[in-house]
């Protein structure tokens, strides 16, 4: 395995070794002391999550004020999708700024993403497969959203129509947010 920093120094690109056979694939996405030689600070499991989008169908920016924040690990595990991850933390010299990432169903990639920031990501094909794993269990009152379409993000998502939920749809933008004291963590 090998990680590489794109862009952002706390996010993490993990590139693991598929490996194929006459039955079909297998990779690690996860294991633990692989992953923390590697620079993955220490990361425990709270929750997986799984989900399979059609064509176009974008969601976030999501992210989470719990107190013990909630870092993410990214896997495609079907399909293909562009997965965007952006600085929330006021403090950061990396304030605001993204990095994006695409991703293909079993290519060995995963993505870490720390406390502190934003996650998104559009399916760029049917039956779309994303599963990630959470450091802290989903909890609705910490769960925020700022808006996918923000023109922050102008020229990420392309100009294919997209599939987004009314929550992302109707969600503050990061001006809203960060005037509103909802982004800077």
């Amino acid at each position: 395995m090998n990680s590489t920093h794109r862009g952002l120094e706390d996010v993490l690109l993990l590139k693991n070794q598929v490996f194929h056979d006459d039955r079909g694939m297998f990779f690690e996405s996860f294991q633990e002391n692989t992953m923390f030689s590697k620079g993955l600070p220490l990361f425990e499991i709270a929750q997986i999550n799984n989900s399979v989008s059609k064509a176009g169908t974008l969601r976030g920016v999501h992210f989470s004020k719990a107190p013990e924040g909630q870092a993410k690990l990214i896997t495609c595990t079907s399909g293909a999708l562009i997965d965007l991850a952006i600085d929330l933390r006021r403090d950061s010299p990396d304030f605001l700024k993204f990095v994006t990432f695409n991703l293909v169903g079993f290519d060995g990639n995963v993505i870490y993403i720390p406390n502190g920031f934003g996650h998104a990501f559009m399916a760029l094909e049917d039956n779309t497969i994303i599963n990630y794993g959470l450091s802290s269990t989903y909890n609705p009152q910490m769960e925020m959203t700022i808006c996918p379409m923000d023109p922050k993000l102008s020229g990420v998502w392309g100009d294919s129509e997209k599939i987004i939920s009314q929550r992302d749809r109707e969600a503050l933008s990061f001006d809203e947010s960060l005037n509103e004291g909802i982004i800077g963590i």
